[in-house]
């Protein structure tokens, strides 16, 4: 998605911050990629969004979040064949 009619100089990144929360709690920040809590997902640092190449964090253990991100990979690709 580029900005603006006919701007191809800028596109929109995609970046993902989720958190769990407690619900009876005062959010303190927005959750972002510097939060050791939370899981990230967004293009890689000095890539180009056309190599879709990303980055990922989470609170797991390696294997533990490379199954996750497995698991993400699935929904997504099902979703899009539907």
């Amino acid at each position: 998605m580029s900005i603006g009619a006919g701007d191809k100089s800028m596109t929109m990144i995609p970046a993902v911050a989720i958190r769990a929360f407690s619900t009876d709690e005062v959010l303190p920040a927005v959750p972002s990629a510097t939060d050791p809590y939370a899981f990230t997902f967004t293009l890689r640092p000095g890539t180009r969004p056309e190599e879709h190449i990303y980055f990922s964090s989470a609170p797991l253990g390696s294997e533990a979040h490379l199954n996750y991100l497995n698991e993400l990979e699935a929904a997504f690709t099902r979703s899009h064949q539907t």
